[in-house]
């Protein structure tokens, strides 16, 4: 599997001054290679909320679905994938 869905794993709510509310907008960070097996709930990553350039709120970002290791010849191709991106 090339992907995995992600995202917050409960509705999330932040307060900010009155009339800020369409200038907060989400900055997502994500680690460049995920390993499987990866576990639902497992952070992957993080979710910023920012507001005029400052930081109001800050939520795990989280694997929404489990991702099972591959089988033994996936995992040597994607080894050697990995290490590939490594060398460039």
């Amino acid at each position: 599997m090339d992907n995995v869905q992600a995202g917050v794993l409960t509705d999330q709510y932040i307060t900010v001054p009155k009339g800020m509310g369409d200038k907060v907008k989400p900055n997502v960070t994500h680690n460049d290679f995920l390993i499987a097996p990866i576990k639902k709930g497992q952070q992957i990553g993080t979710v910023k909320m920012v507001a005029d350039g400052k930081e109001v709120a800050q939520f795990p970002l989280v694997a929404l679905q489990d991702v099972p290791e591959a089988g033994l010849f996936g995992r040597l191709w994607d080894s050697a994938l990995l290490m590939w991106q490594k060398k460039k």
